[in-house]
């Protein structure tokens, strides 16, 4: 049955009931004491509820059956709790939703929630359903072209259908902690919304670090954020909880937040303090880049001409050292500082917009390099809103074929190659991307058969036998302008 989550005040008969429900959302309190007692209040005598609603009572009764049940909100009217993905994009994801509207979705599904509990006939708390985040569970989309470069598709991931079901169970201290832990960040979440503010993940942790048991590590606190979200049909950063700054950036231009009027932000990686007070280390990106729309004017006549991801932070500071912002007639730096988060791949996919210039990937020679820039290019199956910031990343480096084409490195800057390595060759083999993009699968079969694996540290050695610093800044300039790199 279609549900459609909306935050209007007349679905709460009286403002009392309003403010019921919003006193409820202190249930992780209640829902924790489930798990903390290890014996849930409601014996689980009834099978689980099929997934054919996100929020259905034990005996299969759904909420729209309950109208007549004797619920502590009786002016409220329960409502089908599923949603209907067909008013979603391909990632399952509300965009542009207003944040009077989450705090509206939180509510209503509190409100089921109890109005659930308050059936008569209930034998056991209600299940309800998340999207199952695994590779299992994705779908490749391949990218197409259309009227030569001028409008293209670009290849993606997106979630199945393949829901978890939430619940409690007798002695399932594992299956309760994570049925309380989304209602303790849905709290979360209500509160912050409702002050207009904001938090990083890692304060929702130890936010509930002493006071709750339902998280016990920041990866139980980061899979509930996401479970909450996928709960109500929304991007991790509308539930007002965003990750840690991390990446950085360097090139000349600067940016604001679109239509506010504030000052504008210099970013100028060329031996200033920049904006996160990194020196010639960069500018912090931070969550503005996925929170807001963000104007960008470049500093001087022209416009850069490149923008290059780099793995690593080492590396994006040996090049910004290098001079490398000032050569192939402009280039943009930024680094993840690893695998990218998300403000890293909403900024990358702005500066693409607002340059309409090439953007290519440096990384290690390793087969989590590969899969970095694949992260860039197509979007992660555990965070369904990146498919809204994909980009078309060409593939500079280093890749197994330089090395044997280019470079005369000695035997030990080899690394050696593991098991994991070689699983992870054969993983990525089998992609559906590499499948369909023969040169990005050759290059791995090259990797995997010869066991050719290095870092980008190497080619500093390299540089320094041929009595050349910048050697490192140079190949990355001689790929550009030849056009050294995979689409």
């Amino acid at each position: 049955m279609e549900f459609t989550f909306t935050h209007d005040a007349e679905a709460f008969a009286t403002p009392a009931d309003k403010m019921q429900a919003r006193e409820f959302l202190e249930l992780p309190s209640y829902a924790a004491a489930f798990y903390s007692s290890n014996h849930p209040p409601f014996p689980p005598t009834s099978p689980v509820a099929q997934p054919s609603s996100l929020l259905t009572s034990a005996n299969g009764k759904h909420n729209d059956d309950l109208s007549s049940s004797t619920s502590s909100f009786p002016n409220t009217t329960p409502f089908p709790a599923r949603i209907d993905q067909s008013s979603h994009d391909a990632s399952g994801v509300t965009h542009d939703i207003a944040r009077e509207e989450v705090i509206g979705r939180i509510e209503e599904f509190i409100c089921a929630w109890i109005a659930t509990l308050s059936d008569n006939d209930i034998s056991e708390p209600p299940t309800f359903e998340v999207r199952r985040r695994t590779k299992a569970n994705s779908i490749y989309y391949p990218g197409e072209r259309k009227n030569g470069e001028s409008c293209q598709q670009l290849p993606g991931l997106k979630q199945g259908d393949g829901v978890v079901i939430k619940k409690l169970s007798e002695g399932g201290r594992g299956s309760a902690r994570s049925y309380a832990a989304i209602f303790a960040i849905l709290a979360f979440s209500h509160r912050i919304l409702l002050s207009n503010q904001m938090a990083t993940s890692r304060e929702v942790w130890y936010n509930y670090k002493a006071s709750h048991s339902c998280f016990k590590c920041q990866a139980d606190c980061d899979r509930a954020v996401l479970d909450a979200a996928s709960l109500l049909g929304v991007a991790r950063h509308q539930l007002g909880i965003v990750g840690a700054a991390k990446g950085l950036m360097a090139g000349h231009f600067r940016f604001r937040v679109w239509g506010s009027g504030r000052a504008w932000n210099e970013c100028d990686g060329g031996g200033g303090d920049g904006e996160g007070g990194l020196g010639c280390g960069g500018t912090l990106i931070d969550s503005c880049w996925i929170t807001d729309v963000m104007e960008v004017e470049c500093l001087g006549k022209h416009r850069p001409r490149y923008i290059v991801v780099v793995e690593k932070e080492c590396m994006f500071k040996r090049l910004i050292g290098d001079g490398l912002l000032g050569q192939a007639g402009g280039i943009v730096l930024i680094t993840g500082k690893g695998y990218p988060d998300l403000a890293t791949r909403a900024c990358v996919k702005a500066l693409v917009d607002a340059f309409a210039v090439p953007v290519v990937g440096l990384c290690d020679c390793n087969p989590h390099g590969i899969a970095l820039l694949l992260t860039y290019k197509c979007g992660s199956f555990r965070m369904p809103e990146s498919q809204a910031y994909r980009i078309p990343l060409c593939w500079l480096g280093l890749r197994p074929s330089q090395l044997k084409r280019r470079f005369d490195l000695p035997d030990d800057t080899f690394q050696a190659f593991s098991e994991g390595d070689i699983s992870k060759c054969s993983s990525l083999m089998d992609s559906p991307f590499c499948q369909a993009h023969l040169p990005w699968r050759e290059e791995v079969e090259t990797m995997a058969s010869e066991h050719l694996k290095c870092e980008l540290e190497a080619l500093n050695t390299f540089s320094g036998s041929k009595g050349r610093r910048d050697f490192l800044s140079q190949y990355v300039v001689s790929a550009l302008l030849s056009g050294d790199y995979l689409t």
